[in-house]
């Protein structure tokens, strides 16, 4: 269900590479054109020493954007508390990204991203059904995708069997077939691998 106003969640490494600056520059310039109260936007993650002032400097006068800490996802409670939000932003352009165990994360929460065409994500995410794609480093097109979600809620539902249908097509590994919600999520470790699989 989406809520009112639009709440984002940025979930990993808070670092510049990662696309913190360009969430943050995309925020004041949604500020600046009317939209501060339509939606929020939660930080969780370790940032990085080289980055903390400046992410600290550049967050205080966004009174719509906080630093929540860390979310714990090795229980149930994490996964709950990040099915809360309605869109998670993941403007990578990080020369380390891989497999980014934010996309299982996204999988079992049901929360659609925002992600740059970046490395191999759209290996890992499907255009229109988990993701919506943005250019890299690309701070008018993020910009323009968060306002059409916040004005217009143009957002992707994401159905949580065709995410894994996904994910079992593209790395060619079966999920397990779960019996409850307990179980699906105690399948799952915080770096976002599977056990027991």
């Amino acid at each position: 269900e989406i809520t009112r106003p639009l709440r984002f969640v940025f979930l990993s490494r808070i670092m510049k590479e990662k696309g913190c600056d360009d969430i943050i520059e995309a925020v004041r310039r949604l500020n600046a054109t009317g939209f501060k109260d339509k939606y929020t936007i939660d930080f969780y993650g370790k940032i990085a020493e080289t980055y903390k002032t400046d992410f600290f400097q550049k967050l205080d006068p966004l009174q719509n954007v906080n630093y929540r800490g860390f979310l714990n996802l090795q229980n149930e409670k994490g996964y709950d508390k990040l099915s809360q939000y309605d869109l998670m932003l993941f403007p990578t352009y990080w020369k380390g990204e891989g497999f980014a165990g934010v996309f299982i994360d996204v999988f079992i929460s049901g929360v659609p991203m925002i992600v740059t065409d970046w490395a191999h994500n759209k290996q890992f995410m499907s255009d229109g059904e988990t993701a919506l794609f943005i250019p890299v480093h690309n701070v008018p097109a993020l910009y323009d995708k968060m306002k059409k979600c916040i004005a217009f809620f143009e957002i992707p539902t994401v159905d949580f069997h065709r995410a894994v249908d996904f994910y079992e097509t593209v790395f060619g590994v079966q999920l397990p077939v779960f019996e409850c919600e307990e179980e699906k999520m105690a399948c799952f470790t915080e770096e976002g691998e599977t056990v027991g699989a």
